[in-house]
């Protein structure tokens, strides 16, 4: 394991305002916390700087899509929905955790909860549904 790249991930990650801007500090707390699980598996794999980072900017990219849909999830409609889920997607899938094609339909068929702690969980398990990071 690279722990100075974990150690430097993590740190990013946190100093990012896109990863938790739109959330409560508890809510956000649940997403970070996430994130740092994902900056540890990566880590593990200890891989060339370069390949960390370019690995690292697709976790950021899919945290940051994460948070601001776990935020507005209640109050989108639907046609705004389908588009942040294939972003997030697309994000996932760069990060080597591709959505079943299912999962992604029955996540958007759900209704959002007002309870952002909630809509973060559900994004979560709707993106570990697919594959481990393989990056």
């Amino acid at each position: 394991m690279s722990e100075e790249q974990a150690v430097w991930a993590i740190q990013s990650l946190y100093e990012n305002p896109g990863a938790r801007d739109e959330l409560a500090d508890s809510e956000a707390a649940i997403l970070l916390r996430w994130g740092e699980e994902q900056v540890m598996r990566l880590a593990e794999l200890d891989m060339e700087d370069a390949s960390f980072e370019a690995a690292y900017d697709h976790l950021s990219g899919l945290i940051r899509r994460m948070n601001r849909l776990a935020a507005r999830r209640a109050a989108l409609p639907r046609e705004d929905l389908e588009i942040a889920m294939n972003r997030i997607a697309e994000y996932a899938a760069m990060f080597g955790m591709p959505i079943p094609p299912e999962e992604l339909d029955r996540y958007i068929e759900q209704p959002g909860s007002p309870n952002n702690e909630d809509n973060v969980r559900a994004l979560i398990a709707l993106v570990m549904s697919g594959q481990q990071p393989i990056v």
